[in-house]
């Protein structure tokens, strides 16, 4: 029998399609309520990057994965049970059987090669949360700056960072939250360096806090 190629199954299959025959009601933009967790507003992002493959994302539980990820996970298969389950649900037209001792060693270097490429894209998926919740704060902080007259002069240092930073903080989180690979590729570094930048001109949190 031929390998089975997972990646071509992640490519063939649409996420939004395997979403809806799990269950799974997703809106035009593909957000949908989480069904890993209970919850009233969506926090379940479904969509195909670049590459062809569909992947999910709560970003409340933080489940996340692909197309045969969600199949296991929703129905608490392994991984060989959730592509039989995509098989016969989107008639792929794979044949399965016994590996002779060439296919098995196949099948552990492509399982190997796989492992490595989901923990550059877990690291890497970690990165842009950690510079995105930086972000974040900033922005909580300039807001809560804006709204207490306290800061309001000339001089206090926190202020004069809101007014000239905060655009540009909000043009960063923006690509963060609904940028393309691609994008967060290029912003996440410039985050980072514009970050520290503000850090390094004011200790924002204790000045805040003394103000307050």
């Amino acid at each position: 029998m031929n390998l089975i190629d997972f990646e071509s199954i992640k490519q063939t299959v649409n996420i939004l399609d395997v979403a809806s025959r799990l269950g799974i009601e997703a809106d035009r933009n593909g957000k949908a309520l989480c069904p890993f967790h209970q919850e009233k507003r969506k926090s379940f992002s479904l969509k195909t990057l670049n590459n062809g493959i569909g992947v999910y994302k709560c970003f409340s539980c933080d489940a996340k994965g692909d197309v045969i990820k969600l199949v296991r996970e929703i129905h608490n298969l392994d991984t060989m049970g959730a592509v039989k389950w995509l098989n016969e649900a989107f008639h792929l037209g794979l044949r399965f059987g016994r590996l002779n001792k060439e296919e098995k060693k196949a099948l552990r270097q492509e399982q190997k090669e796989r492992a490595e490429d989901e923990k550059l894209l877990a690291d890497w998926d970690a990165e842009v949360s950690t510079v995105e919740r930086q972000l974040c704060f900033l922005t909580q902080t300039f807001n809560q700056v804006k709204n207490n007259k306290r800061f309001h002069y000339w001089g206090c240092a926190i202020w004069e960072l809101a007014l000239k930073y905060d655009e540009q903080v909000h043009y960063y989180l923006d690509f963060l939250q609904f940028g393309n690979i691609t994008a967060k590729w290029f912003a996440v570094p410039e985050a980072r360096t514009l970050y520290k930048r503000i850090l390094s001109e004011c200790q924002i949190e204790s000045e805040v806090k003394n103000n307050v």
